[in-house]
């Protein structure tokens, strides 16, 4: 019994992703705004580039969808 009292219980596990997931939003915002104020990239082609991005998972669970 004391080994289970040591695991991580699904809330905890959870919130150790939220955290993380978090943390890496942060770091990418971060990231993109450095690029930006540098002019490596302009804030447009980061918007066209994330709205391919959310087109093309939307097709692909459109396509698991069908598929099943």
């Amino acid at each position: 019994m004391p080994e289970e009292q040591n695991r991580p219980n699904q809330q905890q596990i959870m919130q150790a992703f939220q955290q993380k997931i978090g943390n890496l939003e942060l770091t990418l915002n971060a990231l993109l705004g450095v690029l930006v104020d540098e002019g490596v990239v302009e804030q447009d082609q980061v918007n066209e580039k994330a709205q391919e991005i959310i087109q093309d998972i939307q097709n692909q669970q459109k396509e698991m969808e069908e598929g099943k």
